[in-house]
């Protein structure tokens, strides 16, 4: 007996297998056989849902989490970009009305020494209700900006890696200054 093997006819979208088996009197018979294509799932990302206050994780670049390096509780304790885990360093509380972001720990995003320019590493420090801890969240946009400086919450150089500083810089429209949060 020889198998021969022909594809690629469509019928109503299923795509049909033809085999046609010669037997040894050379009679010709042909058996379809059906067999579903799978679609294949979208490769888009998500785009940013805006922040309107809220507790959880804000979430950057490579869906990365805003972190408090090694969760401590000291003034001008970096804030950095971290794979998201779920705990206290990374859990916050957003305040559309005071404009605070207030870390698990009780202290608030701030600016390091309160400075207002570009490329300042965000920390974190006591909240004091200074304008360098207030935040304006767009959100139309995702993107949050300090009010004091007018510059923007940002991963630096858009980096993917642990570690990487968050700093404010000149609004720039970049994913780097994209946030989200799952409000949980």
């Amino acid at each position: 007996m020889i198998l021969r093997e022909r594809r690629g006819f469509r019928s109503s979208g299923i795509l049909m297998n033809y085999i046609a088996i010669l037997n040894p009197s050379n009679r010709h018979r042909v058996t379809p056989t059906p067999t579903i294509k799978p679609t294949p799932s979208p490769t888009h990302s998500p785009s940013p849902t805006p922040i309107t206050g809220g507790a959880g994780a804000i979430v950057g670049v490579s869906a990365k989490c805003l972190d408090n390096y090694h969760s401590q509780k000291v003034n001008g304790n970096i804030i950095q970009l971290h794979t998201c885990n779920r705990t206290g360093a990374q859990r916050c509380s957003v305040s559309a009305g005071s404009g605070t972001i207030v870390n698990s720990n009780g202290y608030c995003l701030d600016t390091l020494g309160g400075s207002t320019a570009n490329e300042t590493p965000v920390v974190l420090y006591e909240c004091n209700a200074s304008s360098s801890q207030q935040w304006r969240i767009d959100t139309s946009s995702g993107v949050i900006v300090n009010v004091q400086s007018g510059l923007c919450l940002d991963d630096k150089y858009s980096g993917a890696t642990d570690g990487n500083p968050i700093w404010i810089h000149n609004c720039n429209g970049t994913s780097a200054e994209k946030w989200i949060t799952p409000l949980n």
